[in-house]
């Protein structure tokens, strides 16, 4: 008992040394001799405390949530429970206490059937099969399916991702949309009867993978403003030489609808005359953009869409439409009258994306996780749509997120077990109104005059002022986090005629923001000693080279060696003259 007790309020390494020696100093010797015994205990105790503490590391996470009820400790991780066996808490414990790692909640004697722990799971509502579908056999569109599952439901949880595994197969013999968008700038003259030729090979190609093919035309050369063209009179009629018939400049023009009559499309290529332009670039995204919102005019099916864009020039990036004054971005809507694009001159391109093509008859899996970091203010199930790029096919996702326990629901509104009513039991706990009472704030106070008088309450200056254990009955010490993150202290304690006394620290203790001068100075400080550590080696160093040398140059003079000859360049200063008729007399 003394064990348990202690280890308890101490929660660490001191109640296990003082309940060994209790306990050592209370053993008899029995059966066992007493330093047996005594041994039998500490490598119990040992155990224990390794257990509990290793529990209560795991727990971190939940325990710094600060959980005031069931619903916000299974946001706090998806390893955190609540525990609601109404006993679980012992004496000065507060109530975030019941949330925790779900071993350390075991660790500490909550049965796992008390322990709240929902998990999230996920649902199938639609899963047909991938559709086999022999070529030449006309079906339905709409009946062919090439992506499964289709639909599904996920129930999640806070930090605990849900997976499926989705599988995409493109149907042989598939439906074909083409769309043949060519360049007929001046600078495709030297290639048009190429592309020409291109896009006659690429119908026939085409007619031998599906036998439901229908293939559409249009052309595109630049925006109709200065910079990119001229535009004075002549150049409007022919932006090429005089010796060069050419059409007039256009932004983009859809020549021929989607259909399935190939020798109109084979004629209408054929026809084609290469226009002209001032600048490098062309405009051909404002091109890809009206083909692919322009819908009705172009003639889209529901069915696999492709665009062949054919050009031998760059293109104009976002931004460039304002050294023609064009400033506003495109807004992503069809904008076609005649089969002519109207507002070159009034919307910039922005940049594309791109995708990978799969193979006829190859089959794709994925491996999908969807997690929900945090639950969502809106309590609504929301979607979320995945398909493959070129495709009209999906996967339907809903989504419900698990932001409550089940024992919420099972609430008990003034519950005699809070203290003659004067509170909600729910989740094994109740929900002790201090906040708006001591601080006039909190969730509770707009209706604290009406709520939360049960109670009267005294303001202490620190938390050595708090009641302790056995200074009052039925003592429960409390620490909570307001909406400013800041703590705040108070202890309840109820006497024999059950009425409730609460005392709370005057001032909570708030998070302090960093103390600039110690920093500054440190900083300041750490700057100068690195610089003198610096200079000080290099005055070393210098040292350290200037006696090398020294020591080099004494030991070169002392290994000279100098020859002892006569200088070959010395003339003595003394000169002899011998008088030729001097006889010796």
């Amino acid at each position: 008992r003394d064990v348990t007790r202690l280890e308890c309020v101490s929660g660490g390494g001191w109640g296990v040394s003082t309940a060994l020696r209790a306990a050592g100093d209370g053993l008899t010797a029995g059966h066992l001799p007493l330093r047996m015994a005594r041994v039998l205990v500490i490598v119990g105790l040992w155990i224990y405390s390794l257990s509990y503490s290793g529990a209560q590391q795991g727990g971190t996470e939940c325990l710094k949530a600060n959980a005031k009820s069931c619903g916000e400790c299974i946001q706090a991780g998806p390893n955190c429970g609540w525990c609601i066996k109404v006993d679980f808490l012992q004496e000065g414990e507060p109530t975030s206490a019941r949330c925790d790692d779900l071993a350390a909640l075991k660790a500490k004697g909550c049965p796992e059937e008390s322990i709240q722990n929902p998990r999230g799971r996920n649902q199938t509502l639609k899963d047909n099969a991938i559709t086999n579908k022999a070529k030449g056999v006309r079906m339905d569109p709409a009946n062919i399916t090439q992506i499964r599952p289709q639909q599904l439901q996920f129930e999640l949880r806070s930090g605990e991702p849900q997976t499926f595994n989705l599988t995409f197969r493109r149907a042989e013999d598939y439906p074909i949309d083409l769309y043949y968008l060519m360049d007929l700038s001046y600078s495709m003259k030297d290639d048009l009867e190429n592309v020409k030729r291109l896009g006659t090979e690429l119908m026939l190609e085409m007619e031998k993978i599906t036998s439901d093919f229908r293939i559409g035309f249009g052309s595109f050369v630049e925006k109709t403003v200065m910079p990119y063209i001229s535009t004075t009179p002549a150049k409007l009629l022919n932006p090429c030489t005089t010796d060069q018939n050419c059409t007039s400049p256009f932004s983009y023009k859809n020549v021929l609808s989607l259909t399935n009559n190939g020798s109109l499309f084979n004629v209408l290529v054929g026809k084609q005359q290469i226009s002209g332009n001032l600048d490098s670039p062309e405009g051909g995204f404002d091109a890809i953009m009206q083909v692919a919102v322009c819908g009705e005019q172009i003639g889209w099916r529901n069915v696999t869409r492709l665009l062949v864009f054919s050009t031998d020039a760059g293109f104009h990036f976002a931004g460039d439409g304002k050294l023609g004054g064009i400033v506003l971005p495109n807004d992503g809507k069809c904008h076609m009258q005649d089969n002519m694009y109207t507002m070159s001159h009034y919307y910039v391109r922005e940049n594309g994306r791109k995708c990978s093509n799969i193979s006829l008859g190859d089959q794709v899996q994925f491996e999908i996780s969807v997690t929900a970091h945090k639950c969502p203010t809106k309590d609504a199930a929301e979607f979320i749509k995945i398909k493959p790029l070129g495709f009209t096919e999906e996967v339907e996702i809903q989504l419900k997120f698990i932001c409550e326990c089940a024992c919420q629901k099972d609430g008990t509104p003034k519950s005699p077990d809070c203290h003659h009513g004067n509170g909600t039991f729910e989740c094994g706990a109740c929900r002790e109104c201090v906040q708006c009472r001591a601080f006039q704030k909190g969730e509770k106070q707009k209706v604290c005059n009406n709520e939360c008088f049960h109670f009267n309450y005294t303001m202490v200056d620190s938390r050595d002022k708090l009641p302790q254990p056995g200074q009052a009955d039925a003592l429960t010490h409390c620490k909570e986090k307001d909406a400013d993150d800041c703590w705040f202290y108070f202890t309840y304690s109820v006497n024999a005629n059950s009425e409730v006394h609460v005392h709370v620290v005057k001032d909570p203790e708030c998070p302090s923001g960093p103390d600039i001068i110690p920093i500054v100075a440190g900083v300041v400080a750490g700057i100068v000693l690195i610089g003198l550590a610096l200079l000080l080696i290099w005055k070393l160093l210098m040292i350290i080279h200037d006696r090398r040398e020294f020591a080099k140059f004494e030991k070169e003079k002392m290994n000279a060696k100098w020859d002892a000859g006569e200088n070959p360049i010395y003339k003595s200063a003394v000169t002899t003259v011998v008088n030729p008729k001097y006889e010796g007399k």
